[in-house]
């Protein structure tokens, strides 16, 4: 696990449906399937760190379903854009940090709208995902490391924990993902080359 990594969390379209996209649009990338409580999914691991806003929207845009871009800086600060039909719908960043470039103050998240994109709709489950949002970052707490903070709302949110601390860099230096439903074997690369 490094301590800065990024992927995109889909609910709905199939790996294959994923990787045939982005390949379509020139886009690098390790896509990975997941199934969710209700449908199947795909985690996109991609190589453009500038462009994930970018590709996170043209994903939730075509395929007609929440896209759940999540990045962290340095080890401590967890940043999240949800987009749902290519709309920007919530943003979070645990906490400013003056080396951020943000658009104004630093997004709170908003649980309601983040559960309800991903079919959660449950007060209890609501409560859970605002604790996590709004538990302080602070040296050796819970959410010190923005990995914790991210496997605990992937958790959640019916996520899959494999994209927790894992992004495309790793990945292509063979630092596979070592959780749940994680199988190798169904890693698709995009963009040409290995895979």
């Amino acid at each position: 696990m490094t301590g800065y990594y990024a992927n995109i969390t889909l609910d709905g379209p199939s790996r294959d449906e994923v990787a045939e996209f982005l390949t379509k649009h020139g886009d690098v990338a390790y896509v990975a399937p997941f199934k969710s409580r209700s449908s199947s999914g795909a985690v996109v691991f991609h190589q453009d760190l500038g462009g994930q806003e970018r590709i996170g929207i043209s994903l939730s845009k075509h395929f007609r379903c929440p896209a759940l871009v999540v990045m962290t800086f340095g080890e401590s600060i967890l940043l999240y854009e949800l987009y749902e039909n290519g709309e920007a719908t919530d943003a979070y960043v645990s906490m400013p940090h003056e080396g951020l470039e943000l658009d104004g103050p630093a997004q709170e998240g908003n649980p309601k709208v983040l559960c309800a994109a991903f079919g959660i709709e449950m007060d209890h489950k609501v409560r859970r995902v605002e604790r996590i949002l709004s538990t302080p970052t602070r040296p050796n707490a819970e959410f010190a490391i923005a990995a914790n903070r991210h496997g605990e709302l992937a958790n959640a949110l019916g996520l899959p924990l494999f994209a927790v601390g894992a992004g495309y860099a790793g990945i292509e230096v063979g630092e596979l993902p070592q959780a749940p439903g994680f199988d190798p074997a169904m890693l698709r690369r995009t963009g040409g080359g290995k895979g």
